[in-house]
């Protein structure tokens, strides 16, 4: 019998990369990188985002872009943008929300069907620190 890890994170999905200019910044990650795209740009109604997703040997980027100042990702971007979360896949996404909340003070922000990753599930957290944390879990 194969043992689970208590927090069900199996890997990290992708880091997301808040940005000002997604077609711009898409760009320059692949000309100087030799990342590949690995979707067009999509339109996150519900989190109020453009995103895109690269890949380069296996690691994936996710390019935010906010929608516009009511974005909860603008204020992020006024500041400078960058490195904004590490997203988790999780073979069991109410266990790792679970998980974060009891052992790192995590507070669940949304969990909903993913419109930007194909058959899945997402949820977002914070950390007191305001790390911000994603998790994905695929359909079966």
């Amino acid at each position: 019998m194969t043992h689970v890890k208590a927090s069900h994170i199996i890997g990290i999905h992708h880091i997301g990369i808040v940005v000002d200019n997604i077609s711009s910044k898409s760009v320059i990650y692949q000309e100087k990188f030799g990342y590949k795209l690995e979707s067009g740009i999509i339109h996150a109604v519900k989190q109020k985002v453009y995103v895109q997703f690269l890949n380069l040997d296996g690691y994936r980027i996710e390019l935010i872009q906010p929608e516009g100042k009511d974005s909860p990702v603008y204020r992020f971007l006024q500041r400078g943008g960058g490195l904004n979360h590490i997203c988790y896949e999780s073979d069991d996404i109410e266990a790792s929300v679970r998980y974060l909340r009891q052992e790192y003070g995590a507070l669940p922000v949304s969990s909903e069907r993913s419109t930007s990753i194909k058959n899945s599930r997402v949820a977002f957290l914070a950390k007191p620190n305001g790390e911000v944390i994603e998790l994905v879990q695929f359909y079966k």
